[in-house]
Protein backbone atom coordinates (compact mmCIF):
# COMPACT_ATOMS: atom_id res chain seq x y z
CA UNK A 1 0.00 0.00 0.00
CA UNK A 2 1.55 3.33 -1.01
CA UNK A 3 0.17 5.38 1.90
CA UNK A 4 2.78 6.27 4.53
CA UNK A 5 1.52 8.47 7.34
CA UNK A 6 3.72 10.66 9.53
CA UNK A 7 2.76 13.31 12.07
CA UNK A 8 4.18 16.77 12.68
CA UNK A 9 3.60 17.62 16.32
CA UNK A 10 4.13 20.63 18.50
CA UNK A 11 6.87 20.44 21.10
CA UNK A 12 4.66 21.36 24.04
CA UNK A 13 5.76 22.86 27.36
CA UNK A 14 6.13 20.43 30.26
CA UNK A 15 2.79 21.50 31.75
CA UNK A 16 0.96 20.26 28.65
CA UNK A 17 2.43 16.80 29.15
CA UNK A 18 0.52 16.64 32.44
CA UNK A 19 -2.88 17.31 30.85
CA UNK A 20 -4.98 14.20 31.41
CA UNK A 21 -8.64 15.14 30.98
CA UNK A 22 -10.14 14.52 27.55
CA UNK A 23 -11.76 17.97 27.58
CA UNK A 24 -8.42 19.70 28.14
CA UNK A 25 -6.74 17.57 25.48
CA UNK A 26 -9.46 18.49 23.01
CA UNK A 27 -9.09 22.17 23.89
CA UNK A 28 -5.33 21.98 23.33
CA UNK A 29 -5.85 20.29 19.96
CA UNK A 30 -7.96 23.24 18.79
CA UNK A 31 -5.31 25.87 19.52
CA UNK A 32 -3.66 27.34 16.43
CA UNK A 33 -0.01 27.28 15.46
CA UNK A 34 1.46 26.86 12.01
CA UNK A 35 4.65 26.59 10.00
CA UNK A 36 4.81 29.38 7.43
CA UNK A 37 7.59 30.82 5.32
CA UNK A 38 11.11 30.84 6.73
CA UNK A 39 14.76 31.28 5.83
CA UNK A 40 16.86 28.11 6.23
CA UNK A 41 19.43 30.14 8.22
CA UNK A 42 19.86 33.71 9.41
CA UNK A 43 22.34 34.41 6.61
CA UNK A 44 20.26 32.85 3.83
CA UNK A 45 18.62 35.23 1.32
CA UNK A 46 16.50 32.41 -0.15
CA UNK A 47 13.06 31.37 1.13
CA UNK A 48 13.17 27.86 2.59
CA UNK A 49 11.45 24.97 0.85
CA UNK A 50 12.89 21.90 2.55
CA UNK A 51 13.12 20.32 -0.91
CA UNK A 52 16.36 19.33 -2.58
CA UNK A 53 17.05 20.98 -5.96
CA UNK A 54 16.17 17.70 -7.68
CA UNK A 55 12.86 17.50 -5.76
CA UNK A 56 12.08 21.10 -6.67
CA UNK A 57 12.65 20.42 -10.35
CA UNK A 58 10.55 17.25 -10.26
CA UNK A 59 7.63 18.27 -8.05
CA UNK A 60 7.06 22.01 -8.22
CA UNK A 61 6.19 22.32 -11.94
CA UNK A 62 3.43 19.77 -11.30
CA UNK A 63 2.22 21.53 -8.14
CA UNK A 64 2.27 24.95 -9.83
CA UNK A 65 0.97 23.58 -13.16
CA UNK A 66 3.66 25.60 -14.86
CA UNK A 67 6.78 24.55 -16.74
CA UNK A 68 10.11 25.81 -15.46
CA UNK A 69 10.72 27.74 -18.67
CA UNK A 70 7.61 29.86 -18.17
CA UNK A 71 8.62 33.53 -17.63
CA UNK A 72 6.59 33.71 -14.39
CA UNK A 73 7.78 30.39 -12.98
CA UNK A 74 10.37 31.68 -10.48
CA UNK A 75 8.01 34.42 -9.27
CA UNK A 76 5.18 31.91 -8.78
CA UNK A 77 7.57 29.45 -7.10
CA UNK A 78 8.70 32.11 -4.60
CA UNK A 79 5.15 33.27 -3.88
CA UNK A 80 4.11 29.67 -3.20
CA UNK A 81 6.68 29.28 -0.41
CA UNK A 82 6.06 32.78 0.94
CA UNK A 83 2.37 31.96 1.32
CA UNK A 84 2.58 28.33 2.41
CA UNK A 85 1.05 27.78 5.84
CA UNK A 86 0.73 24.38 7.48
CA UNK A 87 -1.48 24.28 10.59
CA UNK A 88 -0.11 22.09 13.39
CA UNK A 89 -2.82 21.32 15.97
CA UNK A 90 -1.84 20.82 19.59
CA UNK A 91 -2.61 17.63 21.46
CA UNK A 92 -1.69 14.03 20.83
CA UNK A 93 -2.19 13.67 17.09
CA UNK A 94 -0.68 16.81 15.55
CA UNK A 95 -0.81 17.19 11.75
CA UNK A 96 -1.17 14.01 9.72
CA UNK A 97 0.60 13.96 6.37
CA UNK A 98 0.69 11.19 3.79
CA UNK A 99 4.26 11.08 2.46
CA UNK A 100 3.93 7.74 0.65
CA UNK A 101 5.25 7.13 -2.86
CA UNK A 102 3.70 4.92 -5.49
CA UNK A 103 6.32 2.36 -4.43
CA UNK A 104 7.72 3.02 -0.97
CA UNK A 105 10.54 0.54 -1.49
CA UNK A 106 12.03 2.83 -4.14
CA UNK A 107 13.32 6.41 -4.18
CA UNK A 108 11.34 9.38 -5.42
CA UNK A 109 11.58 9.71 -9.20
CA UNK A 110 9.57 10.73 -12.26
CA UNK A 111 8.19 7.18 -12.33
CA UNK A 112 7.68 6.94 -8.56
CA UNK A 113 5.79 10.02 -7.44
CA UNK A 114 4.12 10.98 -4.14
CA UNK A 115 0.55 9.74 -3.77
CA UNK A 116 -0.41 13.03 -2.07
CA UNK A 117 1.81 15.68 -3.65
CA UNK A 118 0.88 18.63 -1.42
CA UNK A 119 1.27 16.52 1.73
CA UNK A 120 4.76 15.56 0.56
CA UNK A 121 5.68 19.20 -0.11
CA UNK A 122 4.26 20.29 3.28
CA UNK A 123 6.25 17.52 4.97
CA UNK A 124 9.58 18.49 3.40
CA UNK A 125 8.88 22.17 4.11
CA UNK A 126 8.00 21.40 7.76
CA UNK A 127 11.07 19.29 8.50
CA UNK A 128 13.24 21.84 6.70
CA UNK A 129 12.16 24.48 9.22
CA UNK A 130 15.20 25.10 11.47
CA UNK A 131 13.20 24.58 14.69
CA UNK A 132 11.69 21.25 13.67
CA UNK A 133 13.29 18.11 15.11
CA UNK A 134 13.45 14.95 13.03
CA UNK A 135 12.14 12.74 15.88
CA UNK A 136 10.61 12.90 19.38
CA UNK A 137 13.98 11.88 20.82
CA UNK A 138 15.73 14.79 19.10
CA UNK A 139 13.09 17.20 20.43
CA UNK A 140 13.20 16.02 24.03
CA UNK A 141 14.77 18.55 26.38
CA UNK A 142 15.67 20.98 23.59
CA UNK A 143 13.98 24.35 24.31
CA UNK A 144 14.69 25.65 20.78
CA UNK A 145 12.52 22.97 19.15
CA UNK A 146 9.00 24.09 18.24
CA UNK A 147 7.87 21.04 16.26
CA UNK A 148 8.96 17.47 15.70
CA UNK A 149 8.23 14.62 13.31
CA UNK A 150 6.80 11.34 14.57
CA UNK A 151 6.88 8.26 12.38
CA UNK A 152 4.45 5.61 13.73
CA UNK A 153 6.53 2.77 12.25
CA UNK A 154 9.65 3.99 14.03
CA UNK A 155 7.69 4.53 17.27
CA UNK A 156 6.45 0.93 17.12
CA UNK A 157 9.98 -0.35 16.48
CA UNK A 158 11.34 1.70 19.40
CA UNK A 159 8.54 0.49 21.67
CA UNK A 160 9.40 -3.11 20.76
CA UNK A 161 13.06 -2.50 21.55
CA UNK A 162 12.10 -0.84 24.84
CA UNK A 163 10.08 -3.89 25.85
CA UNK A 164 13.21 -5.99 25.41
CA UNK A 165 15.29 -3.50 27.39
CA UNK A 166 12.70 -3.42 30.18
CA UNK A 167 12.79 -7.20 30.39
CA UNK A 168 16.60 -7.27 30.47
CA UNK A 169 16.71 -4.60 33.19
CA UNK A 170 14.14 -6.47 35.28
CA UNK A 171 16.13 -9.70 34.95
CA UNK A 172 19.26 -7.93 36.24
CA UNK A 173 17.25 -6.40 39.09
CA UNK A 174 15.93 -9.79 40.19
CA UNK A 175 19.52 -11.03 40.44
CA UNK A 176 20.78 -7.92 42.24
CA UNK A 177 17.99 -7.62 44.82
CA UNK A 178 19.20 -10.76 46.59
CA UNK A 179 22.71 -9.30 47.00
CA UNK A 180 22.77 -6.38 49.49
CA UNK A 181 26.28 -5.34 48.41
CA UNK A 182 25.21 -5.21 44.75
CA UNK A 183 22.13 -3.17 45.70
CA UNK A 184 24.32 -0.68 47.58
CA UNK A 185 26.74 -0.32 44.69
CA UNK A 186 24.00 0.17 42.12
CA UNK A 187 22.15 2.72 44.27
CA UNK A 188 25.38 4.63 44.85
CA UNK A 189 26.24 5.01 41.17
CA UNK A 190 22.58 5.64 40.21
CA UNK A 191 21.63 7.95 43.07
CA UNK A 192 21.09 10.82 40.64
CA UNK A 193 18.06 8.91 39.30
CA UNK A 194 16.36 8.40 42.66
CA UNK A 195 12.96 10.09 42.48
CA UNK A 196 12.79 13.28 44.53
CA UNK A 197 9.63 13.81 46.55
CA UNK A 198 8.16 17.30 46.78
CA UNK A 199 8.76 18.95 50.13
CA UNK A 200 11.21 16.29 51.33
CA UNK A 201 15.03 16.32 51.42
CA UNK A 202 16.93 14.06 49.01
CA UNK A 203 17.12 10.42 50.05
CA UNK A 204 20.21 9.47 52.08
CA UNK A 205 21.11 5.94 51.05
CA UNK A 206 23.16 5.43 54.22
CA UNK A 207 20.07 6.08 56.36
CA UNK A 208 17.79 3.63 54.55
CA UNK A 209 17.09 0.04 55.52
CA UNK A 210 18.04 -2.86 53.22
CA UNK A 211 14.36 -3.25 52.31
CA UNK A 212 14.03 0.46 51.45
CA UNK A 213 17.12 0.23 49.23
CA UNK A 214 15.60 -2.61 47.23
CA UNK A 215 12.44 -0.51 46.75
CA UNK A 216 14.49 2.51 45.64
CA UNK A 217 16.39 0.34 43.17
CA UNK A 218 13.12 -1.07 41.77
CA UNK A 219 11.86 2.50 41.20
CA UNK A 220 15.00 3.26 39.16
CA UNK A 221 14.52 0.05 37.15
CA UNK A 222 10.98 1.14 36.29
CA UNK A 223 11.76 4.79 35.52
CA UNK A 224 15.18 4.49 33.86
CA UNK A 225 15.67 0.88 32.74
CA UNK A 226 18.37 1.85 30.25
CA UNK A 227 20.52 3.51 32.95
CA UNK A 228 19.99 0.65 35.39
CA UNK A 229 20.90 -2.00 32.82
CA UNK A 230 24.00 -0.06 31.77
CA UNK A 231 25.18 0.12 35.39
CA UNK A 232 24.27 -3.48 36.23
CA UNK A 233 26.30 -4.79 33.27
CA UNK A 234 29.23 -2.41 33.79
CA UNK A 235 32.39 -4.45 34.46
CA UNK A 236 33.76 -1.41 36.33
CA UNK A 237 30.78 -1.09 38.67
CA UNK A 238 32.81 -1.85 41.79
CA UNK A 239 35.44 0.75 40.85
CA UNK A 240 32.77 3.37 40.10
CA UNK A 241 31.23 2.58 43.48
CA UNK A 242 34.60 3.10 45.15
CA UNK A 243 34.93 6.56 43.62
CA UNK A 244 31.39 7.49 44.72
CA UNK A 245 32.24 6.29 48.22
CA UNK A 246 35.50 8.25 48.26
CA UNK A 247 33.51 11.33 47.31
CA UNK A 248 30.95 10.57 50.00
CA UNK A 249 33.57 10.28 52.72
CA UNK A 250 35.41 13.42 51.61
CA UNK A 251 38.62 11.69 50.53
CA UNK A 252 37.86 12.96 47.05
CA UNK A 253 36.10 16.27 46.57
CA UNK A 254 34.62 18.37 43.77
CA UNK A 255 36.26 21.75 43.35
CA UNK A 256 34.89 23.68 40.41
CA UNK A 257 34.72 21.25 37.50
CA UNK A 258 37.37 18.92 38.91
CA UNK A 259 37.35 15.92 41.22
CA UNK A 260 40.44 16.26 43.43
CA UNK A 261 42.49 14.09 45.80
CA UNK A 262 42.07 15.87 49.16
CA UNK A 263 45.05 14.08 50.76
CA UNK A 264 47.34 15.12 47.90
CA UNK A 265 46.96 18.91 48.05
CA UNK A 266 43.70 18.75 46.09
CA UNK A 267 45.40 17.28 43.03
CA UNK A 268 42.89 17.16 40.13
CA UNK A 269 42.13 13.61 38.99
CA UNK A 270 39.52 14.38 36.31
CA UNK A 271 36.26 16.18 35.68
CA UNK A 272 33.97 13.15 35.79
CA UNK A 273 33.77 9.83 37.62
CA UNK A 274 34.67 8.08 34.35
CA UNK A 275 37.79 10.25 33.96
CA UNK A 276 38.84 9.57 37.57
CA UNK A 277 38.22 5.86 37.06
CA UNK A 278 40.45 5.89 33.98
CA UNK A 279 43.22 7.70 35.83
CA UNK A 280 43.13 5.45 38.90
CA UNK A 281 43.17 2.36 36.66
CA UNK A 282 46.58 3.43 35.35
CA UNK A 283 49.32 1.24 36.90
CA UNK A 284 51.28 4.44 37.60
CA UNK A 285 48.51 5.46 40.02
CA UNK A 286 48.53 2.15 41.95
CA UNK A 287 50.10 3.75 45.03
CA UNK A 288 47.47 6.53 45.10
CA UNK A 289 44.68 3.97 44.71
CA UNK A 290 45.98 1.82 47.57
CA UNK A 291 46.32 4.91 49.81
CA UNK A 292 42.76 5.99 49.06
CA UNK A 293 41.45 2.49 49.77
CA UNK A 294 43.34 2.37 53.08
CA UNK A 295 41.99 5.79 54.10
CA UNK A 296 38.48 4.70 53.17
CA UNK A 297 38.93 1.48 55.17
CA UNK A 298 39.98 3.53 58.19
CA UNK A 299 37.04 5.93 57.91
CA UNK A 300 34.51 3.14 57.42
CA UNK A 301 35.89 0.80 60.04
CA UNK A 302 37.51 -1.89 57.92
CA UNK A 303 34.77 -1.93 55.27
CA UNK A 304 37.13 -2.79 52.44
CA UNK A 305 36.29 -2.33 48.76
CA UNK A 306 38.46 -4.67 46.68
Amino acid sequence: MPDKLIYIKRSTPFVHDQINSEAMKEQLSMTKRSIGSYFPSKNSPTIGTGLTPAEQDLLMPIQLTMVKTHPDYHKTFKEFFININTDIPGGFKGRELNIGLEDNTKALSATNMPVALMDYIRWKHAIGYPNTAISPEAAKGNPTVEYYQEDPVRVAENNYKNVGLDDDALAEYLKAKEQPEQVNMLLSVLKGYIRKQSGRPPVSIARTTPEERVILLKEIVMSRPEKFYEAAKDPNLKKRYLIEELLGTGLLSRIGNSIVDVEDSNKPLGNTVVEVLTMLSNPKEAERLQRLKASYDEKKGNKVIA
